[in-house]
């Protein structure tokens, strides 16, 4: 929550006079220009306010490139992962379905109901946060910053309002977002603050903010970092993946043959690259290979993994790999004289000559059994000896012979 005292002016005449054009306006997220995470920009108006045009003037975009030149100043060249659409922030426009007071009344549970808004929008993708500028009030804060981050550009919350610097403002809100500020921090407020009134995590937004004066509170980059050893690594700002000093690359996985492959971060779901997929530079993942039934892995190529299990990947750049899957080994079961071979778990062969599938490296139980005024002599091939059962481990294509003789 932010509340900040005044600073004259609210939006320059251009900008409320700013009319939207249908050609310029997104009302999807558009095509990504980067892979990894990003944080995408949301202009959000009230079912019953004006549309000033913030999305296509250009502005929205605006405070996003100006509180991200401000970060790169403060912290020797990080910045924001912005989605971007060709160069500059992509902004889509959504209309709310709620009334602006209806939004207003219900204080910091509007970030909800705005929350569910972008999810029916289509605006849920996993690997971004949203920043949303909304055209309205609110009578509890400027901004609320939690699973999304949103500023209320006419809120007027008791005793104050809200018209100040709106890219610093657009900043704070998502630094809410990204995990500021824990209660482990030093400076920690009641309110989820800094008591560091020249702070960009303070209450009251100040003029001219600094980010995280000593480095202990929520921005601790590597071999400056001073947050207490109790804090959680979420606590920190500077370890977040939706900033630019983590970069990501490609990974791409071709399947040859019939099977899929997951890559598994070091935490969180499994990813499918069978398209390029973004993975973070110096993480290491582990790729598992799955086969389609009667299909077996038979190894990766590419750089980084071979052999044919699982492969632990640490990424340093683009990569590209294959894993490769074949048919499981066929076998050839032939009978001699009269009965019939029955192999656990695939069929039974009471035929002459008969051709199954099995299973690759599993060892496959196999039993003859003689028809009556017939008695089993013995197997050939890939079982041997003269008891009625014996064991397949196929690996390749292999012949197995049931010899069986009248009795007399």
């Amino acid at each position: 929550m932010l509340r900040v005292a005044l600073l004259v002016g609210f939006l320059s005449a251009a900008l409320a006079a700013a009319v939207a054009r249908s050609s310029d306006r997104a009302t999807a997220d558009r095509p990504d220009e980067a892979l990894g995470p990003q944080i995408h920009a949301v202009y959000a108006v009230p079912s019953d306010r004006p549309d000033q045009g913030l999305d296509t003037a250009g502005v929205v975009g605006a405070w996003l490139n100006d509180f991200n030149d401000w970060l790169a100043a403060q912290s020797g060249g990080t910045r924001l992962r912005l989605d971007t659409f060709q160069g500059q922030p992509d902004v889509t426009f959504i209309r709310l379905a709620e009334t602006d007071a209806t939004l207003t009344a219900e204080g910091s549970s509007a970030n909800q109901t705005i929350f569910d808004e972008l999810q029916s929008h289509g605006l849920n993708d996993p690997n971004k946060k949203y920043v949303v500028v909304e055209q309205g009030g609110n009578n509890g804060a400027c901004g609320w910053g939690g699973a999304i981050a949103v500023m209320y550009i006419e809120a007027n919350p008791p005793g104050y309002t809200c018209q100040i610097s709106w890219a610093m403002l657009v900043g704070h809100e998502i630094f809410h977002m990204l995990g500021a500020v824990n209660a482990c921090a030093p400076h920690h407020t009641s309110d989820n603050h800094v008591s560091d009134p020249d702070d960009l995590m303070a209450h009251f937004l100040p003029t001219s903010p600094v980010l995280d004066p000593g480095h202990d509170d929520y921005w601790g980059p590597p071999g400056d970092d001073h947050l207490p050893s109790n804090c959680p690594a979420s606590a920190n700002v500077a370890n977040s993946v939706y900033l630019t000093s983590h970069p990501f690359h490609r990974l791409s996985v071709t399947i040859a043959g019939k099977g899929s492959v997951n890559v598994y971060p070091p935490d969180g779901p499994g990813l499918d690259c069978s398209s390029p997929c973004a993975v973070e530079e110096g993480a290491q993942y582990t790729l598992t290979a799955d086969p389609d039934p009667h299909f077996h892995f038979a190894g990766w190529t590419g750089t980084g993994c071979s052999g044919t299990e699982s492969c632990s990947l640490t990424v340093t750049g683009d990569t590209a790999l294959t894993a490769t899957f074949v048919p499981d080994p066929f076998v050839s079961f032939r009978v001699k004289g009269k009965g019939r071979i029955a192999v656990a778990g695939v069929g039974t062969c009471a035929k002459a000559a008969c051709r199954l599938q099995l299973q690759y490296g599993e060892r496959t139980p196999v039993h003859a059994t003689a028809t009556a005024g017939w008695r089993f002599v013995g197997w050939a091939g890939a079982c041997r000896g003269t008891k009625p059962t014996c064991s397949v481990t196929a690996t390749r294509s292999a012949t197995v012979t049931a010899s069986f003789a009248r009795r007399r």
